[in-house]
């Protein structure tokens, strides 16, 4: 469900990922039939959700695509496939990914071949520098380690790829940022293990991502898209 009343001030469970990984699967596992009544509707769409996903995975996904956390697969209908030309995306929860692959057989990915597979989001196995671009959307507030797990991001994405996010984000709104601070371990309980609070522009830089080339806030601060270029530099370090 949804974290943020229309002026901050009620304290719910804020919107997940895509069907985010969570340091253990079996929690999600057990609710994946139920998943997406939480995280896609008409709540989702009073707060922008669904309009954030379409500006993230239909405007900024291109080429070659790694979707971090994909779940249930919410996020396949916004991929454009005139501007993907392969599609893997990974989640750490096997009953998750099986909603997934029933959406893709449903043709809610447009016709494209998704490559779905079972992965820890700080150890996904998958080759560095193999893509034009990394997405995650609403996952990062889960991860034990989102450091680690945005190192990941910056191994496997091309120098010169892309680095997309749509996450929850501290607000710059100095209230309202004030009030995720305090209410944090309380949501964290309610919401999935979600930390609401995070400076993800700041864990970014911690992982070696630089700058974000795109920084746009919504819903008061607290929630944010943001791209990383990874300098071509970065090939032999990654």
């Amino acid at each position: 469900g949804l974290a943020l009343g229309s002026a901050g001030l009620l304290l719910r469970a804020p919107p997940q990922s895509a069907g985010a990984a969570a340091p253990a699967p079996a929690p999600y596992d057990a609710f994946a039939e139920g998943y997406d009544s939480l995280d896609s509707g008409a709540a989702a769409e009073a707060f922008g959700v669904e309009k954030l996903r379409q500006r993230v995975i239909g405007g900024l996904a291109r080429g070659r695509v790694l979707e971090f956390a994909a779940g249930t697969g919410l996020n396949l209908r916004y991929y454009r496939p005139q501007e993907v030309s392969t599609l893997d995306a990974f989640d750490l929860s096997e009953g998750m990914l099986e909603v997934a692959k029933r959406r893709v057989a449903a043709g809610e990915a447009g016709g494209m071949d998704v490559r779905l597979r079972v992965a820890d989001a700080t150890r996904t196995g998958y080759p560095s520098d193999a893509f034009d671009s990394v997405v995650d959307t609403f996952s990062m507030c889960v991860f034990d380690d989102p450091v680690a797990v945005l190192r990941e991001m910056k191994r496997v994405v091309r120098p010169g790829g892309k680095v997309v996010l749509l996450e929850h984000s501290r607000s710059d709104n100095g209230l309202l940022g004030a009030y995720q601070d305090v209410t944090a371990e309380p949501v964290k309980a309610m919401g999935k293990g979600c930390s609401w609070n995070q400076d993800v522009v700041r864990l970014a830089a911690e992982a070696g991502l630089g700058a974000p080339e795109i920084q746009e806030r919504y819903n008061m601060g607290t929630f944010s898209v943001l791209t990383f270029v990874k300098p071509i530099a970065a090939a032999a370090a990654s």
